[in-house]
């Protein structure tokens, strides 16, 4: 990631994700998760088309992204579950987190 490049940021439902972006998120989610984390469980959950997807990109390469689901989704208050890699800030939009 270059801090002189600024990430440009995608809100979008799971519908509106291109199959490049979809590739990508669960590219990125299996890198940090599985691999940098060592942490091997069902990544894919059945939830992606309950969620917001904030996808964050630099030279069009994929560099930060979570999953933004309204109360009572996956917990019982609004909250943010976040897959990136250094990024010093998450860009929170439309309230849901």
């Amino acid at each position: 990631m270059n801090p002189r490049v600024a990430i440009e940021w995608k809100l979008a439902a799971f519908d509106a994700l291109s199959v490049r972006e979809l590739h990508d998120v669960l590219q990125l989610r299996s890198e940090v998760f599985v691999v940098e984390q060592n942490c091997v469980f069902q990544d894919i959950d059945g939830a992606d088309d309950q969620a917001m997807h904030l996808l964050g990109t630099q030279n069009n390469q994929l560099v930060a992204y979570a999953r933004c689901f309204p109360a009572g989704v996956k917990f019982a208050r609004p909250a943010l579950a976040a897959w990136s890699r250094a990024v010093s800030h998450v860009a929170v939009v439309w309230g849901i987190c």
